[in-house]
């Protein structure tokens, strides 16, 4: 009976850690997920990839894709890009990025993160991350306020 009581208490504390673990990493995975695919748009060209509807809603909150296009719009527009917070890019940073500390709460999560580069200076980012119909996704990067 004690082996049993304790083979239970032990998949139960696993089964917590596991899930605890995942709910962590699941803010990461966007980021890492996210910044694939923009890079890889903009190393093919695509001139921009946030009208990519589809592809940019699984990432990024709909209120942050709607201050981008309003900024874009008007005169005073972005000078850098904004997800990058630079001018230009290493086109390996579609597959080089440093995930650094990930903190999370029940509704948001700051995840901060680097784009190294050997061409260019390393993109330091901090990523907040918002719930968004039970997803996690990116609704403002290295506070810029638009």
């Amino acid at each position: 009976m004690k082996a049993i009581l304790t083979a239970l208490c032990t998949c139960v504390f696993l089964s917590a850690a596991g899930m605890s673990a995942h709910s962590q990493s699941a803010p990461a995975n966007t980021v890492r997920a996210f910044y694939k695919w923009y890079v890889h748009a903009l190393n093919h060209n695509v001139p921009e990839p946030l009208k990519e509807k589809t592809a940019a809603n699984k990432y990024v909150t709909t209120r942050l894709l709607n201050r981008i296009a309003k900024q874009m719009a008007s005169e005073e527009g972005i000078d850098a890009d904004y997800f990058l917070s630079a001018q230009d890019f290493d086109p390996k940073w579609e597959t080089n990025i440093v995930i650094g500390k990930v903190t999370t709460t029940a509704a948001t999560s700051t995840v901060n993160a680097v784009l190294p580069s050997k061409l260019m200076r390393n993109s330091k980012l901090k990523i907040m991350l918002k719930k968004e119909a039970g997803t996690w996704k990116i609704d403002k990067v290295n506070d810029w306020n638009i």
